[in-house]
């Protein structure tokens, strides 16, 4: 199912410019590509994103 968004113009000629310069095929494509990116790593498990909060405030100092 295809759909449209809007965005605005500068927005768009941005992720034109970046479209072409990666060799994507169309704004469209690389938009795409950018979603499903972005909800796969959204999608990791929640013990995945505990693990990772862990270190991270290992790595800042507030736990040992």
């Amino acid at each position: 199912m295809a759909a449209k968004i809007e965005i605005g113009k500068d927005l768009l000629k941005r992720a034109d410019e970046h479209a072409r310069a990666a060799g994507y095929s169309s704004v469209s494509e690389f938009v795409a590509h950018l979603i499903e990116r972005e909800l796969a790593g959204a999608a990791a498990p929640a013990a995945d994103n505990e693990e990772q909060a862990r270190k991270r405030l290992q790595g800042l100092g507030y736990i040992d």
